[in-house]
């Protein structure tokens, strides 16, 4: 009895045997030759799967070649991404249309919740009218979108002065003493100017003898009824002493 080594032949992509491979033992006397034993690749009733060198594109998940089960499954992950319930999420108005208006477009009570303006300048890119939002701060509303500078000449009075006659902010004070004596810089919450020895003050700035003060606010110093202040030679709350001209000098940033 003679064994003979059956090899199963090596294909191309068209599924055509490539010759070639080890020697074997042959006794028919043809020299047929070998060929090279190769593990090929079955499916579920025996039959090799041949390699295809080109292949349609997948549309469904329809059983293919190796390289369209490939595609399928490239397929699958990429709608996987891209749907609405995968990774990754897509702001829409419901209808898997993209939430999106143009700048110039006013919302309309159809809109979705949230509607995306895609000019930072535009009327609705805050809110409808154009309207400033306040953020944990307040935002500049003057003429000159910013803070008042007051320049500070004390007269020979208590100086009692109202900056502003209703709420507002402080946001800097630089203050100089001139004097030989402590001056005490009186701040009121107070929408008209304060009547010294009956208002009691908010705050009091004391300011030695050729001494200054300076002090900023970045977020503002809030007064919420009025911008009021007045200077005086004594420390209690309901001093009257005028200070002498050119006492104090300087400046305060208010809104």
């Amino acid at each position: 009895m003679t064994l003979h080594l059956t090899a199963v032949a090596a294909k191309d992509g068209t599924g055509t045997s490539i010759p070639g491979g080890i020697d074997q033992n042959d006794t028919s006397g043809t020299g047929t030759g070998p060929n090279v034993p190769v593990a090929t690749l079955v499916d579920s009733t025996g039959n090799e799967i041949a390699g295809t060198t080109t292949g349609a594109a997948v549309t469904t998940d329809a059983n293919g070649t190796l390289q369209q089960y490939l595609r399928g499954l490239v397929k699958q992950i990429t709608g996987f991404l891209t749907n609405s319930t995968g990774l990754f999420a897509r702001l829409t108005d419901g209808t898997n249309n993209v939430a999106v208006k143009a700048a110039s477009t006013a919302p309309v009570a159809t809109d979705p919740a949230i509607v995306v303006a895609i000019s930072p300048n535009s009327v609705n890119a805050n809110v409808q009218g154009g309207a400033p939002v306040t953020v944990g701060a307040v935002v500049p509303t003057a003429t000159a979108n910013g803070a008042t500078t007051t320049k500070i000449s004390a007269a020979a009075t208590t100086n009692a002065t109202n900056l502003k006659a209703s709420a507002g902010q402080i946001y800097s004070i630089d203050l100089f003493n001139n004097a030989a004596y402590t001056v005490y810089f009186r701040w009121f919450n107070k929408a008209s100017a304060p009547t010294l020895g009956t208002d009691s003050p908010s705050w009091v700035v004391p300011i030695a003898a050729g001494g200054g003060f300076s002090r900023e606010f970045p977020r503002g110093k809030t007064m919420s009824t009025g911008i009021s202040f007045a200077i005086t030679k004594g420390s209690a709350d309901l001093d009257n002493t005028a200070v002498a001209a050119l006492d104090v000098v300087g400046s305060i940033d208010w809104m």
